[in-house]
């Protein structure tokens, strides 16, 4: 008898689908899944929480070891330097060996053998993505995954940046190999290269910089372009890993029972990382793409328990072999990667180290948001239907409220970026003319109404003008700069904001202070320098004795010119002690001994 229905009556044949049609069952080999996780073949698929709430525990726990760190260093004052991978650079071009050098290490030597269960299991960015599509699709937002060519290239593009073209500048350029550099390590008082340090926050950034960069990696970019695609598209370290898991005997493989597959692709289905598990078993017998990430998802997804995780033939480059990154025609035409092509490129030229605060994960980010959105409204204007993230903007022809709203975020979305690409062009005329100053002002050479000097300053004020912060170094820029064109007045308020984030930097202190009595501001002058006597008080060392010198000698000028003799003789008496021209000062107690004796 043929196969019968719930009321007993037969069931129809199951239609083939016609030639060319688009059926994910039939052309793709993906089983349609039902609401309650079933799948056609009639056995229900096996819950993945075996291996889920296991790999939840050990996010949860590398965040819990982040905390410890932070108290630890809270309470005792010290602790272990920061775990950043960036400081791979410095060890390869300096021979600084950082604590940050051997946790990559020894998490490339680990992926090497296992495979990249690092990144799945232990990255706090990889844990946020994945929170971020949990939380996504308990909100019924399903983002489709983007694949592109292009953006595919990005952490490849970016490691080698990192990584490789230091090394070749310094080729070039004459000085050699940095990787022969000798290695050594460094205390916590040579600089932030130690194991140990007593300032936990010395390269980390700042709040608002942290915060930016966990919800455009972590979310943001996967809600426009996928679950786990700062990893597939921006992530340099990824990169790295992807070369190693390609030398890892530790694979995704066809089980025991690998006989029984079904080739369901329930296993792909469960893939967050957008791989064809069940074609690479099929063909491979194991996963061989670098972006297997290890979570161990399609594992437990099996329905017949027909994969593991276990010891295989290394993959190399086998993934190039039969079909590309992700198994399925890309979502660009060629006319439409090109345009992200150029719009990646200007973006990341725009938005990296803009107002002194974006780093360059960040920017990688941001860039390639801003290269996809560009094929998007290129296509707002062109299709007559369009979703974005889930979201109805187009239906047949006519925009929706979404759309208009879709559209203003676009344009509004472009403005700024013509913003930073401005404010970071001037800040790249005004940051190069600035340095080759310095480097001029260090010869010797006079600079006050010189060409250069001017642009520099048009350019950087231009930055302070128009731009949306005020960065440190641009405070900097421009106080150094205008005190170099010999007008101190005018660099006094970028000197009074450079203060506000470094208290600590005396020197422009005294030289602010030198600024408010050209401004005529005695009352004002004093009360900086006093603050450097406050500051420096206990400082035992060359530069704080020097600093007390100078602004002793200034509060002595200041009681002069007050008929103050008596305070005048103490602040010089004071100077002595740290002063680099004892004469002059010398010159200056005579002078205030002579006046005290005329005075009848």
């Amino acid at each position: 008898m043929g196969r019968q229905g719930p009321s007993g009556r037969p069931r129809p044949p199951a239609r083939r689908p016609r030639r060319g049609s688009r059926d994910p069952a039939g052309q793709l080999g993906l089983a349609r899944r039902s609401v309650n996780g079933d799948s056609d073949l009639g056995a229900p698929s096996s819950p993945r929480r075996q291996y889920a709430k296991w790999r939840v525990l050990s996010l949860v726990l590398v965040h819990a070891l982040i905390v410890i760190h932070i108290a630890h260093w809270l309470i005792a004052g010290w602790t272990l330097a920061p775990l950043e991978l960036n400081e791979v650079l410095y060890t390869l071009e300096l021979g600084i060996v950082t604590a940050g050098f051997v946790f990559m290490a020894l998490a490339l030597l680990s992926t090497a053998i296992f495979g990249r269960f690092f990144c799945s299991w232990a990255c706090h960015m990889l844990a946020l993505q994945d929170l971020s599509a949990w939380l996504l699709e308990k909100c019924r937002i399903r983002p489709k995954p983007v694949r592109s060519r292009l953006l595919l290239a990005v952490p490849v593009g970016a490691m080698l940046y990192m990584f490789a073209w230091p090394h070749l500048t310094a080729v070039i350029d004459g000085r050699g190999l940095p990787l022969l550099a000798r290695l050594h390590t460094r205390t916590d008082g040579q600089g932030w290269g130690s194991f140990t340090t007593s300032d936990f926050w010395r390269n980390l950034p700042g709040l608002g910089v942290a915060a930016t960069t966990l919800f455009v990696c972590g979310f943001a970019i996967v809600y426009l372009l996928g679950s786990r695609s700062f990893c597939t598209y921006a992530c340099p370290y990824g990169a790295l890993f992807a070369i190693a898991d390609r030398l890892a005997p530790g694979k995704i493989r066809l089980s025991k029972h690998g006989a029984s597959c079904t080739r369901c692709g329930v296993c792909t289905a469960a893939c967050s990382s957008h791989i064809r598990v069940h074609q690479e078993l099929t063909l491979f017998g194991r996963v061989v793409s670098p972006a297997c990430l290890k979570d161990l998802d399609c594992v437990s997804a099996c329905p017949v328990s027909a994969i593991e995780y276990g010891a295989a033939r290394p993959s190399g480059f086998l993934s190039w072999r039969r079909f590309g990154r992700f198994g399925v025609p890309y979502d660009f035409s060629w006319s439409e990667e090109a345009l992200m092509a150029l719009v990646f490129v200007a973006s990341l030229l725009s938005l990296r180290g803009l107002y002194g605060r974006v780093p360059f994960l960040l920017s990688l980010a941001l860039a390639g948001i801003a290269a996809f959105l560009a094929v998007i409204g290129t296509r707002f204007a062109s299709r007559r239907d369009l979703r974005l993230a889930g979201i109805q903007v187009k239906r047949a022809g006519t925009i929706t409220r979404a759309g208009w709203c879709t559209a203003a975020g676009l344009l509004l979305a472009l403005g700024l970026l013509a913003h930073s690409a401005l404010i970071r062009w001037h800040d790249f005329r005004g940051g190069r003319a600035f340095a080759s100053l310095v480097h001029r002002n260090a010869r010797g050479e006079s600079l006050p109404g010189d060409r250069e000097l001017r642009s520099a300053i048009d350019h950087l004020e231009f930055c302070d003008r128009f731009g949306l912060f005020r960065s440190p170094e641009l405070s900097w820029q421009l106080a150094s700069l205008h005190w170099l064109n010999g007008r101190p007045v005018a660099a006094a308020p970028h000197i009074a904001r450079l203060l506000k984030h470094e208290p600590c930097a005396h020197d422009w202190r005294i030289k602010l202070a030198a600024a408010e009595l050209g401004r005529g501001r005695s009352e004002a002058a004093e009360t900086q320098l006093v603050e450097v006597l406050e500051r420096t008080r206990a400082g035992s060392s060359e530069s704080d004795r020097a600093v007390r010198s100078a602004a002793h000698v200034m509060l002595g000028d200041l009681a002069a010119s007050r008929s103050d003799s008596a305070g005048a003789l103490e602040h010089y008496r004071q100077a002595l002690a740290g002063a680099a021209d004892p004469r002059s000062l010398q010159h200056r107690i005579d002078s205030v001994l002579a006046s005290m004796a005329a005075r009848p």
